[in-house]
């Protein structure tokens, strides 16, 4: 059994048409064309191994969004 603290983050970027469209009917550029998002989380966890396989859950304790969501992964490590 482990325990653990974890962090991350992430960065997205995508096109947003509406500000595109926005930009082409005025001839210029008032509004960015693109949508940027940005997320960082501090997290708990506990991780469970037996021969291999493996349970891990994750509770965000501090986040940069108004919801979070509880991590989970269940899956098979193998090493040589």
């Amino acid at each position: 059994m482990e325990i653990f603290l974890s962090g991350g983050y992430f960065y997205a970027r995508r096109e947003n048409k509406m500000h595109q469209d926005f930009n082409s009917i005025q001839k210029t550029s008032f509004l960015l064309p693109y949508s940027q998002k940005e997320f960082i989380d501090i997290s708990i966890g506990a991780s469970f191994h037996f021969f291999g396989f493996f349970v891990k859950n994750e509770v965000p304790i501090f986040y940069n969004e108004k919801y979070f969501s509880y991590l989970w992964a269940i899956g098979y490590s193998y090493s040589f």
